[in-house]
């Protein structure tokens, strides 16, 4: 008695496995996920039939801004849908039917639908939503535009693409001495490169003040320090030094401008100039989890040392990302889709195997409680 239970619980344990791996099934084919502004696509639905089926029913949604240009064997009496109601010859095939966008205007667009099949008339199933790209595609611009239609936007000019150094965004500079200007790099009038954003000062007439005043990348040559009224090198009634003195003087107040002696002991060939670093803003603005800013330091007096030279990267401290899995699968489509939902009966028949494997356990070891 106790084998009999047990060959009964294995026979009905296999049918019902064999059911849950053999369910007839339909799913979308696309053979691109990108057709260009008033494009056409030819959409395939396979049907693959595993059990015995009187009949099955499909209602493919048209998607929004399109039109139906052949719909196949399928009907359009209801506006927005194709429907096939197929009660003869059931087996193996591809259902075909053709649209066009109809607008014209660069999108996305959803196909979705559902199908019936006779052996689990009560479940109706979904085919899984997914996007095509309508988008006439050109070399990419620098622009702020998606002109190759690939979902990322000058992308050929930024960070990502490799040996780019004048990348979007990064921190430049421009000119020397005062008229240094630190900037970021923009898009170019051409739209074919970048260029820095940055904007060189005015140069004015060298003055003795430890500066580079005229930008030409040495400080205060051609001036000789003074105690004249006017910095010159003969003494006079003003108490000037006279005789060529290489202190610095304002030439407004004549009071004699103190010297940073607190590079004494660097190198012999700069120990008598003292850095002045300028940095640009951190680079991109808005960093991701674990990437890295960047940005662009000089030295406006042109020391030729780097003793105290800012960083130049520095670690983001954003939080990490939420999940973006839908987000992905937004931005990358997906050309076959699958089925995305059971119905009830399927849920039910999956807790049956379940009971039934219980029920084989319990038969085939009796010490198991």
């Amino acid at each position: 008695m106790a084998q009999s239970i047990k060959t009964i619980l294995t026979i009905f344990l296999i049918l019902a496995l064999a059911t849950l791996a053999s369910a007839s099934s339909i799913t979308r084919n696309l053979p691109t996920t990108l057709i260009d502004q008033s494009g056409t696509i030819d959409v395939g639905l396979v049907v693959d039939i595993t059990n015995t089926e009187g009949f099955y029913l499909i209602d493919e949604t048209i998607p929004e801004g399109m039109k139906v240009l052949n719909p196949g064997s399928g009907s359009t009496a209801q506006a927005g849908h194709i429907k096939w109601f197929i009660t003869s010859t059931i087996q193996d095939t591809t259902l075909y039917y053709t649209l066009q966008d109809a607008t014209g205007i660069e999108r996305d667009v959803q196909f979705s639908g559902t199908y019936i099949f006779e052996s689990d008339p009560e479940n109706e199933i979904s085919i899984s939503t997914i996007y095509l790209r309508i988008c006439t595609a050109i070399p990419e611009l620098c622009d702020g535009q998606d002109n190759d239609c690939d979902r990322a936007i000058d992308e050929d000019f930024s960070v990502i693409s490799e040996n780019f150094s004048n990348a979007l965004r990064l921190p430049c500079s421009t000119g020397i001495g005062e008229c240094l200007s630190v900037g970021e790099y923009v898009c170019s009038s051409s739209q074919l490169n970048t260029t820095c954003s940055a904007t060189p000062g005015t140069p004015i007439t060298e003055i003795f003040n430890g500066l580079d005043d005229d930008c030409d990348g040495t400080i205060d040559n051609g001036v000789s320090g003074g105690g004249g009224d006017d910095g010159g090198s003969s003494g006079g009634d003003d108490g000037g030094s006279g005789g060529g003195s290489t202190t610095p003087v304002n030439n407004e107040t004549n009071q004699t401008i103190e010297e940073d002696s607190s590079d004494d002991d660097d190198d012999d060939d700069n120990n008598d100039c003292t850095e002045r670093w300028e940095c640009g803003d951190w680079q991109p603005e808005e960093c991701e989890y674990e990437d890295t800013q960047i940005r662009t330091c000089s030295d406006r007096r042109d020391c030729g040392s780097e003793k105290d030279k800012p960083e130049l990267t520095r670690e983001c401290s954003a939080q990490p990302p939420k999940d973006s899995s839908l987000k992905n699968i937004l931005l990358t489509g997906n050309v076959v889709s699958k089925v995305s939902s059971q119905g009830p009966l399927t849920i039910i028949l999956i807790i049956g195997v379940l009971v039934i494997i219980v029920l084989y356990l319990l038969v085939m070891f009796p010490r198991i409680k």
